[in-house]
């Protein structure tokens, strides 16, 4: 079972780098957006990873989570999710992401 981990934050344009750092440092993968549809018109960054195990999935999504808080982040979201399917359409042809 693959398991999507997503913890989002609001940030500001100016700590964006310094927030890149502290994810990919922690193994994540960092990704950003300007506005979301649900959340408001803000610059949010996404830390996101994919693990196996559901307790280990829980863990890292905690301690990174504290992490970022520790480091001053505004941290608006955790979210596991269960991957079923991913895939992207490139070339044309289905790929699959996992």
């Amino acid at each position: 079972m693959d398991l999507e981990c997503h913890i989002t934050i609001r940030c500001a344009l100016h700590r964006i780098d310094f927030l890149r750092a502290y994810i990919e440092e922690s193994g994540w993968s960092f990704s950003r957006i300007a506005g979301d549809p649900l959340l408001g018109d803000y610059i949010f960054c996404y830390a996101t990873s994919h693990f196996t195990s559901e307790i280990q999935s829980h863990k890292e999504t905690h301690d990174v989570s504290l992490l970022l808080q520790s480091a001053g982040f505004d941290v608006l979201r955790r979210k596991i999710e269960r991957v079923i399917l991913d895939q992207r359409y490139q070339n044309n042809i289905w790929n699959s992401i996992l």
